[in-house]
């Protein structure tokens, strides 16, 4: 059937997803494809391959009118598994793609509305199938709530449900056998593509509608099943589609592309159908377009221009002065409609899509065919090489360098949380959490790192810088040793903490402290590599250095050949920190894989349960025992976790911040080192894989932070875990160390913030950020580190020490970049860069970044407010309420209960209401509230108020 325009096309296609297209000569491609099987079920079950297939019917199928002549119609059964489902089977046949690498191609049209798995028409699978040997071997289409492809063990959603309409629709599946690529097709247009695992060799049985032993709910006709070998491409699914023959190929869809290097958006309608529309909108979700820079059809091909798609006059729908914007849209509704012809080029300027990593351009054409029909197009990407540009390169020249800093770090805006996703990421927030701040410079790093080598940018450093006068005493040894972590001499020098006597590592089984990477520093056990895109933030105390940070999705750190315990007790720690409790066994650390089990798990359970789980496997017999919390696991806060298996005592115990919350009994065998078939992974924030190469897909990642986490061969005590935790809220390691760190002195009276190190050692600092939400910071008062001796001013590249360009009343970020400095005990002063005038001011953050990650860290404040005088409630105004914290509080001995706003002198007394009196009206800085002048009435009427109540005397 040849549709002349779009207009006839929506009026004789009877679904949605209208396919349009051009006449194409036939390709070498096209007749390359065999067709080896079809069933045109013209009043018989004949094969029209050639290859003699003859179909079997299986149950009472009819004969009906087809799609192409005649069709097959298949009954439901409603006895599932006694009575067969009608069908048509053939369990011998010739000519089949059945090798697992070979590319094939499924083809069938039905009219059938779908049901709950049903077999609709494939291949390998016996209709008699019930499991055993055809296990996994299906090529078949399948209606699961919708247009699905199954296959060796592969579940692929088209997304697309079956029509109710009545109407017959064609259904495709393409295998590349090469790529694993599967390709699905609704009526010719493409729906879902995806590479799967490899297909495995299967057997040569075909067959359309119910299988006996199965779902038999398949209820409708069925026409053209077709088998080809080699996979068909879209111009000869076209030709199926329209011509019922895969040689005269038809391209489906116009071209509608994004051009990377120019930003120019072009549609081009290279079908041989003119396409009749009442108008369109480009859209992308992310908010990648710049409708300033569109290039519209009104006025160039409308009524107002050179009438090429209609002679109406366009209406623009989309504010054009937007530099951001979800979609551009024009059109002509109540009107004729318009036509952009065969051939017709519309581009609608460069610079219309922004640069960015995401690619998710899409046109939805309005047609003009009385049904109100929408088709949607997305956009194909050109230029950059043919690759889509790299987080991190904000110049989009294909690389990511020292400029693509600079324009990172230039990025004005400190909150985003308003902004459209393009945007925000242009302007550096880049884990799009509302905020561009210090944790995006370390994601830069690793963006650029990522790119052009681990370590590539500090390499870039010309060499340590001198240290600052403060760190003269530090050794150089210190210095060297806190870049490059050695595990000999970790505990002396990074760590620079309290003297441990002996070996501070021989009481752990395993001990992962998280400070920026994920080994194991007992040197009892295996290193973890990081997977996903697991960072590090601050833990629970600076001391405590950094934690591993997840986000519940791939994040993870895991390892191979994990050395279990030996031995029948055992004890697991770890500070955790959730930000939801509700994913399904969400992994603090284990022993456990995704197909055999492990020693140990230890995180939550259910997700209908939010508890902490502590699940373990016994040896002799085999079992799998857990313990659960009775109550949900705090969210947004650090807690302290543990379980024990104690065999003397014959108990399992579970810990939530050092007290004992679940107790259930230990037999006392758990599973052995030696014990063979079981999981040798170990996986921190997530379920590993058998092995441990990996994490498992799908669930059990850590959503939030997870720090200190020591594993131990024996049962620690209650009173051992209470110190655990006593000593980890004072800053110290498991190990008995404690990470140097900074902090910041606030002045409340002055302003004066100062950068303080009160610990033992040295820290290597690489950046600082201080925050108010509130707005109570002034960056213009800033004196920077940069300049000061040991930290190099940078040109703007990271070569030193910058400020961030969106430093303002809400935070102040200074970086090194490429480098870091050593910041010894002592202090320097940043500035008189707070300007809180009162308690509910004193909102200020502070996190500083080392080459391990970020740490968050103390801020305290001192001295006492400048007193607004006769502001005796602080609230940062002289006002009524002013008056009566003075009448309550006369002839107090000091000013104490009056926030020392008086007259100083003699306690609370007369004088202070003159000058509560003078004052009034007056505020603090910063305080908005407007406060009205006392008329005389109101002062007469305070005044009597308090004679008569008492007589003020001077003390």
């Amino acid at each position: 059937m040849y549709c002349s325009s779009w207009r006839s096309l929506a009026a004789t296609c009877s679904i949605a997803l209208v396919c349009f297209g051009a006449f194409i000569a036939p390709t070498d491609r096209c007749l390359a494809q065999s067709l080896v099987h079809r069933w045109s079920f013209e009043n018989d079950y004949s094969d029209a391959s050639g290859n003699g297939n003859t179909g079997t019917p299986v149950g009472s199928p009819t004969f009906v009118p087809g799609k192409f002549g005649q069709a097959v119609a298949l009954a439901a059964t409603p006895d599932e598994g006694v009575t067969p489902g009608d069908g048509v089977a053939n369990d011998f046949a010739d000519g089949l793609p059945t090798l697992g690498d070979e590319s094939w191609s499924l083809n069938v049209w039905t009219d059938s509305a779908g049901g709950f798995l049903t077999h609709v028409a494939g291949f390998g699978v016996n209709w008699q199938y019930a499991g055993g040997i055809d296990d996994g071997r299906a090529r078949a289409i399948i209606d699961f709530n919708g247009f699905h492809f199954w296959g060796a063990n592969v579940d692929l959603n088209s997304g697309v449900t079956y029509p109710t309409d009545g109407n017959f629709h064609m259904y495709t599946v393409t295998y590349e056998g090469a790529s694993s690529v599967v390709s699905m097709y609704v009526d010719g247009a493409a729906v879902q593509s995806n590479e799967v695992a490899p297909l495995v060799d299967t057997f040569p049985y075909i067959q359309v509608g119910n299988r006996s032993f199965w779902s038999e709910g398949f209820d409708g006709a069925v026409d053209e099943f077709s088998v080809f070998s080699g996979t068909l491409s879209e111009q000869q699914i076209g030709g199926l589609y329209f011509f019922n023959d895969h040689t005269q190929s038809v391209t489906i869809d116009p071209t509608f592309t994004v051009d990377r290097d120019s930003g120019e958006i072009v549609f081009t309608n290279d079908s041989s159908f003119d396409i009749d529309l009442l108008g369109y909108t480009v859209r992308s979700a992310s908010g990648a377009l710049n409708p300033s820079m569109w290039d519209s059809v009104a006025g160039r091909f409308d009524g107002a221009g050179d009438e090429s798609i209609d002679d109406d006059t366009w209406t623009v729908l989309t504010n054009s002065a937007k530099e951001y914007s979800i979609e551009f849209s024009e059109g002509a509704p109540g009107t004729d409609g318009g036509t952009i012809s065969m051939g017709k080029t519309v581009s609608f300027g460069a610079d219309t899509w922004i640069a960015n990593p995401g690619e998710d351009v899409f046109i939805d054409l309005l047609l003009n065919d009385g049904q109100g029909t929408i088709k949607t197009i997305a956009a194909t990407f050109t230029g950059n090489a043919g690759e889509s540009y790299a987080p991190g390169d904000f110049d989009a020249d294909g690389d990511i360098d020292a400029t693509d800093y600079a324009l990172f770090r230039s990025g004005a805006d400190a909150d985003t949380s308003g902004f459209l996703a393009v945007q925000t990421y242009l302007g550096g927030d880049l884990n799009g959490d509302g905020r561009k701040n210090l944790t995006d410079y370390g994601i830069f790093r690793s963006l650029y790192d990522n790119a052009n080598g681990a370590g590539s940018f500090i390499a870039m450093a010309s060499g340590v810088p001198e240290p600052t006068t403060l760190a003269l005493l530090i050794p150089l040894g210190a210095l060297a040793s806190s870049l490059v972590r050695r595990r000999a001499c970790l505990l002396a020098v990074l760590c620079l903490g309290m003297a441990v006597a002996g070996d501070a590592h021989a009481q752990f089984h395993a001990y992962y402290p998280l400070n920026g990477n994920a080994d194991e520093l007992s040197g009892s056990n295996i290193d973890l590599q990081l997977v996903g895109g697991a960072t590090f933030e601050g833990s629970l105390h600076p001391g405590l250095g950094n934690a591993f940070s997840g986000d519940g999705v791939d994040d993870a750190a895991v390892g191979q050949n994990f050395v279990r315990v030996s031995g029948n007790s055992m004890s697991a720690v770890a500070w955790v920190f959730a930000k939801s409790n509700t994913g399904d066994w969400e992994s603090i650390v284990k022993n456990w894989g995704s197909t055999i089990q492990g020693q140990f798990h230890f995180g939550l359970g259910l997700a209908d349960a939010n508890t902490l789980n502590s699940q373990y496997a016994t040896s002799d017999p085999v079992e799998f025992v857990s313990d659960v919390t009775p109550e949900d696991l705090p969210v947004g806060q650090w807690v302290h976790t543990a379980f024990v298996l104690d065999a003397d005592a014959g108990e399992h115990r579970l810990y939530v911040n050092g007290a004992v919350v679940a107790t259930s009994p230990y037999a006392g065998s758990l599973l052995q080192p030696g014990d063979a078939g079981w999981a040798t992974g170990l996986g921190i924030g997530a379920k590993p894989n058998d092995d441990g190469s990996a994490a498992t897909g799908g669930f059990g990642f850590w959503d939030g932070y997870i720090d200190e986490v020591g594993l131990y061969s024996r049962a620690l005590s209650s009173a051992e875990i209470s110190q655990i935790v006593s000593n980890a809220q004072q800053g110290i390691q498991l190990d008995g160390t404690t990470n140097p760190y900074v902090e910041i002195e606030v002045n409340r009276s002055s302003g004066l913030v100062t950068l303080k190190n009160n610990t033992a050692g040295a820290v290597n600092l690489k950046g600082y950020e201080i925050e108010s939400l509130g707005g109570n910071l002034d960056a213009t008062e800033l004196d920077p580190l940069a300049g000061n001796a040991g930290f190099p001013v940078g040109s703007g590249t990271g070569n030193g020490w910058e400020s961030d360009g969106a430093n303002g009343p809400t935070q102040i970020i200074e970086s090194y970049f490429d480098g870091a400095s050593t910041f010894a005990a002592g202090t320097t002063p940043l500035g008189f860069i707070y300007k809180g005038a009162s308690a509910a001011d004193e909102d200020i953050r502070l996190r500083f970044s080392t080459p391990g990650g970020i740490v968050s860290s103390f801020v305290t404040y001192v001295d006492n407010y400048q007193s607004l005088l006769g502001d005796f409630n602080g609230d940062g105004m002289v006002n009524a309420a002013d008056y009566t914290v003075w009448r309550d509080n006369l002839n107090a001995p000091t000013e104490d209960l009056i926030n020392n706003s008086g007259d100083g002198i003699n306690g609370v007394d007369a004088q202070d209401y003159v000058v509560w009196k003078n004052n009034f009206g007056a505020q603090a800085s910063g305080v908005s509230a407007a406060v009205p002048e006392p008329s005389a009435l109101v002062l007469g009427m305070l005044i009597l108020t308090s004679m008569a109540g008492r007589s003020p005397t001077r003390q």
